[in-house]
């Protein structure tokens, strides 16, 4: 894993209605090709991280805040259609919530080369963004982002258990005004808490190493992201990743889901007794239900549906053992 240069930035402000502010930072991680043998060139996504604030009040109408990016690698657009967020419920004080996710394009780009087994965010010179933004108080328009430098060039972010902790560890290849890493725990994917902070070297031109351990994880699947701030107080968080429970009291449960993208369709493949199976539960990105289903299934279609990123949810009856997996959906035709 190594990110972008690329960081864009763009702030748009609702017309009235209180004066709410909508943040929004994206960086490209990934070049996704269709194929790894690449002799006439070959189609492609783009995988990136966002993150997007909302602070202030509202007082126009409830609803959701759209935002449909375009980046743009070799003169050509590469979309996502739609990541939704809730504007600020009307008659509520001044709030700040922020969201944060992985998702990847679906424009299956085409690009003549035969560079897919090295192609990066970079190579592929991805280079530009714009946003379209609507909600409350937002007139549906389109807005160029700010470029800004990356503050770090991370190399990796793992994690792994060690007796009952879990034992973060990351690289970074390059650091400009890097003061510090927080370093957040999630036990569902949804809401995070600060499990500690590491001091960042500021200016790098070498490989670091860095290191935390977290003594609070508890049983089931963790979940951590790094959030990366400089000087100035800008930040931007990394991929999130998860770690098996550390404790081996409570039963391990494996699924998968796969395609990720996919269309809408899943298949679920849990690696255990299907009878153990009681309930299946897919959240969005903000924790509201969008399928519930009483047993197992290996099919899970959320077409026309939801759109983003969804949570999967198992519980088994052996120890009431939930686990929970994040995936990534692509846009809705």
């Amino acid at each position: 894993m190594s990110f972008s240069s690329l960081n864009a930035q763009c702030t748009i402000s609702s017309s009235g209605c209180g004066g709410y502010n909508v943040q929004i930072s994206m960086t490209p991680t990934a070049i996704l090709p269709s194929s790894y043998s690449c002799p006439y060139g070959y189609n492609y996504n783009v995988q990136f991280i966002y993150s997007i604030i909302v602070s202030g009040i509202n007082t126009c109408y409830n609803g959701n805040i759209g935002v449909q990016n375009i980046i743009t690698c070799n003169s050509q657009n590469n979309t996502y259609n739609t990541i939704l967020i809730p504007a600020p419920i009307v008659g509520n004080p001044i709030i700040t919530s922020t969201y944060t996710g992985t998702l990847t394009t679906g424009s299956n780009s085409y690009n003549p080369a035969s560079d897919c087994n090295t192609v990066t965010p970079t190579s592929l010179n991805c280079n530009t963004l714009q946003v379209t933004v609507y909600g409350p108080g937002i007139p549906t328009a389109t807005y160029p982002c700010t470029i800004v430098p990356t503050p770090i060039e991370l190399l990796s972010f793992t994690g792994q258990c060690k007796g009952n902790n879990v034992v973060l560890k990351w690289s970074t290849a390059t650091e400009t005004n890097n003061d510090f890493f927080t370093i957040e725990h999630s036990i569902d994917g949804i809401s995070w808490i600060i499990a500690g902070k590491i001091k960042g070297a500021g200016n790098s031109t070498t490989i670091l190493n860095y290191a935390f351990t977290d003594t609070t994880a508890s049983g089931g699947i963790s979940y951590y992201r790094l959030k990366q701030t400089d000087y100035n107080g800008n930040y931007k968080y990394n991929e999130i990743i998860n770690v098996k429970n550390c404790n081996e009291d409570v039963a391990e449960s494996t699924f998968t889901v796969y395609p990720n993208p996919s269309n809408g369709i899943f298949n679920l493949l849990f690696k255990g007794d299907e009878a153990q199976v009681v309930l299946i539960e897919v959240y969005t990105l903000m924790g509201e239900l969008i399928f519930s289903y009483n047993g197992y299934q290996s099919i899970i279609d959320l077409s026309g549906k939801y759109s983003g990123v969804c949570f999967f949810r198992l519980t088994q009856n052996n120890k009431t053992v939930t686990t929970t997996k994040l995936v990534s959906m692509s846009g809705l035709d």
